[in-house]
């Protein structure tokens, strides 16, 4: 973190922009990307710039074509994979652009399906991180889609089939609407001023919303519908359901509350927006459920009058209850044999016993480094970064930076270079590392990387990428 910000103050105006690449890539797993492919494309590319208004949008364009064109020959072989089965273009987008560096983003995602029709010996496809945090986006919104349209029906006809009722089952309903405008109402002033929230916010908040709702509103509805079958009043059924099912709610949600706030404390920023979406999603719940739900039961007689409610009648009538009845189902069966000592002892080792496999591979756990999963399953980011994986190195993505600042004078010294020559070579001797990198190709890598900082005027301070990982 402390480098983090250091490297935000030397260099300001690299936060203001971001890269993204164009990954062309042969079918054949033997095969070696064209040349002439690789120009024909970034002419297209460039074409597309044009044509497209996003002049504004794209600081840079740089790969094998560029590098030729400007006379860098030496620098060019950069953009070719060490296999030669792939090559990749760089492109440098500035924030707050016009047009939005999204809008550009998504033409440039349907561009190369079109363009990857036309020729079907490569591959083109676009990776790069803000092209996965769209992706990230777009199926987060699909997933709330299909919360609304899939979950949330069935929720409420498992909830229909236990109160036997139509008219309780608004209820849930209107909690779930008031419950998220109010969250949303309060997380926008958040995110905007307080914390940035990921996309997995919303998602997960909308989620405990609806299921935390449909659950506290089947514990109040289910006692209110039993104390209105005994014949009270209105303001007795609910006065009673609020002293016994509403302790009830409150304490679960008051322990789940504690859990998602927990996640407040995390030094991670992905974690936190997730502790404090999730917080104020279920808070609010809570508070409806409480407060919302039985002042509806009170003011709207529909939930009241005989005959309206389809259960009430139904409930009124009394059947006699049959004992036999009761020691013959599968509930009272099994909760029968748990009290038996013998049995309950036999359970827990049978549980110890299966658990053991997976208690004993514990020891293989191990932290990974791996960035794509948390990236959608099936999205064409993933397919990409799998893709890239095979010809280079992981840390092209996100590569290590080594911010170098020179004491006296500026990098552009060749005192300075012959320096950062050998720290190139003193991290390419770390273990780890030339197994994944060879030294020829981190040594173009640095040049590279001095020559095009030094050209955008980034001194007195050198920033060196290295993309390789551990």
């Amino acid at each position: 973190m402390v480098a983090k910000h250091e490297l935000r103050a030397k260099f300001g105006s690299s936060s203001k922009s971001t890269t993204d690449y164009l990954l062309l890539r042969c079918h054949d797993d033997n095969g070696t990307i064209s040349r002439l492919f690789v120009n024909e494309t970034t002419i297209t590319l460039l074409q597309f710039i044009q044509d497209g208004g996003y002049n504004e949008t794209v600081g840079a364009v740089e790969g094998y074509y560029t590098m030729m064109a400007e006379g860098q020959g030496l620098l060019a072989p950069i953009f070719i994979s060490r296999n030669g089965h792939s090559s990749i273009v760089s492109i440098n987008l500035r924030f707050n652009a016009k047009p939005s560096l999204t809008d550009f983003l998504r033409d440039l995602h349907k561009q190369s399906k079109k363009w990857d029709t036309w020729n079907d010996t490569y591959d083109i496809e676009v990776f790069g991180y803000d092209i996965t945090v769209l992706d990230v986006s777009d199926f987060c919104i699909r997933d709330l889609e299909r919360i609304e349209y899939i979950a949330l029906p069935l929720a409420l006809l498992v909830l229909m089939f236990m109160l036997r009722s139509i008219t309780l089952v608004l209820l849930p309903i209107i909690n779930v609407l008031a419950c998220s405008a109010v969250t949303c109402a309060v997380m926008y002033p958040v995110s905007s001023y307080v914390i940035q929230i990921s996309v997995f916010g919303p998602p997960i908040m909308l989620s405990l919303i609806i299921a935390m709702s449909i659950d506290y509103s089947l514990f109040v509805l289910m006692r209110f519908k039993e104390e209105a079958c005994n014949g009270g009043s209105n303001t007795d059924a609910v006065n009673r359901s609020m002293l016994h099912a509403g302790r009830i709610v409150l304490t679960s949600g008051g322990v789940l509350l504690a859990t998602y706030i927990g996640l407040v404390v995390f030094p991670l920023e992905f974690i936190r927006a997730i502790g404090v979406s999730a917080a104020a999603g279920l808070f609010f719940t809570i508070v409806v459920s409480l407060s919302l739900t039985p002042a509806l039961l009170l003011i709207l007689p529909c939930f009241r009058v005989p005959g309206i409610i389809p259960c009430i009648k139904k409930c009124r009538e009394e059947k006699p209850i049959n004992v036999d009845d009761l020691t013959k189902s599968l509930f009272f069966r099994s909760t029968h044999y748990l009290t038996s000592t013998w049995w309950a002892v036999g359970i827990c080792v049978a549980g110890i016993v299966v658990m053991f496999p997976f208690i004993f591979a514990i020891k293989d756990f191990y932290i990974t480094m791996d960035d794509s999963q948390l990236y959608p399953m099936g999205s064409d980011s993933v397919k990409a970064f799998d893709d890239l994986k095979e010809d280079w190195p992981a840390g092209l993505l996100m590569p290590y930076n080594v911010l170098c600042v020179a004491d006296t004078g500026i990098v552009s010294s060749n005192d300075f270079f012959n320096h950062t020559n050998a720290l190139a070579r003193e991290i390419d001797a770390i273990d780890g590392i030339s197994a994944k990198y060879d030294s020829c190709y981190l040594q173009r890598a640095t040049t590279y990387s001095c020559v095009l900082l030094l050209r955008r005027q980034y001194v007195p301070e050198l920033l060196i990428h290295f993309p390789f990982t551990w």
